[in-house]
Formats: C-alpha cells, sequence, structure tokens
C-alpha cells in the first residue's frame, strides 16, 4: 500500500479501506520477499500470495476470534499473522493446523454471534475519551466495562469518573 492504494499482481489500482492489522501484514508480507500479493477484503484468508494464503488477526487480550464462516475457509496449511497495536511485525504466526498446540500466551477463540455496532462520530469520540481515561486496550474492553456490572465496580474502586455531557 502506498498513501491508502493497493497494488495487486494484476498491476490494477485501487483505494481500499483496511484495519491497522492489515495493513500492518501488507507492510510485513512486502518486507519479507512475499510475491503476488492479493488483498482480499471481505474473504478468508485476508492475502493470497505466490508462497501461500495469509489469514491476518488482531490479538484481543489473550484471543485471537474467529467466526465460524472463517474457520470453515481455512485450510491447514495456512498462515495466521498475528498483531497488537504496539508492533508493526507479528507477534505471533502459526499454520493453521498447528493452532491446537499454541502456547498459554495466545488462545483461539471462536465468535458465535459476532455482531457489529455503528456509533455516530460523536459516540465513537467519547468512547475514545473512556479508552484514553481507563487505560483500555480496545474499544470492546471499554463497551465492557460500560455494560458490565462487576468492571464498573472496579472502575469506581479506581475512582476513575468520566463526565459525557
Amino acid at each position: 500500500m502506498v498513501n491508502g492504494i493497493w497494488y495487486t499482481r494484476y498491476r490494477e489500482v485501487r483505494e481500499v479501506r483496511v484495519n491497522k492489522a492489515e495493513s500492518k501484514a501488507f507492510q510485513w508480507l512486502r518486507e519479507n520477499g512475499y510475491a503476488n500479493i492479493v488483498f482480499r477484503r471481505r474473504a478468508t484468508p485476508d492475502f493470497l500470495t505466490s508462497a501461500g494464503r495469509f489469514e491476518v488477526k488482531r490479538l484481543y487480550g489473550h484471543k485471537v476470534v474467529f467466526r465460524e464462516m472463517q474457520m470453515r475457509a481455512m485450510q491447514p496449511a495456512d498462515v495466521v499473522l498475528v498483531f497488537d497495536d504496539e508492533h508493526v511485525v507479528p507477534v505471533a504466526t502459526f499454520r493453521w493446523s498447528e493452532r491446537m498446540g499454541l502456547d498459554a500466551r495466545i488462545q483461539v477463540h471462536v465468535a458465535t454471534e459476532v455482531k457489529v455496532v455503528q456509533v455516530a462520530e460523536e459516540s465513537y469520540r467519547r468512547l475514545t475519551v473512556l479508552k484514553l481515561a481507563w487505560r483500555l486496550p480496545s474499544y470492546d474492553e471499554v463497551i465492557m466495562a460500560l455494560t458490565e456490572p462487576h468492571r464498573g465496580e472496579e472502575l469506581k474502586a479506581l475512582n476513575v469518573q468520566v463526565r459525557l455531557d
């Protein structure tokens, strides 16, 4: 990707919206000599190269989340690249066939009920303020803190008060 433009093996130039992990993965694949990189926005795995197939995942705490349809689309030789927010290189890589033998630091989690929530720009700004104030690693954690009673008690114990008017 150069300035928001992705180049495919067919020399097509298209502007594509990608998340941070996908952008990091594309750069990592290029820097590690993979050729003919094709990004598939709405398909599993995310990247096809002349050397193999790569699925990109973001690390949520200690979990890597797959939807059921993604699990069915994965093949044993597919490589999963796991990125966190701080690093530009994968924090873990593993073949799909090796997912059960991962060390305890990373767990493969199957999300059976993944929902997408759209929020207004102002709500996004407020969630960002909470994420920073509470020093939480993700928006998922912010939403859990807001909706789970025991998390609210933990935050009260820390004297965290944020007023959103």
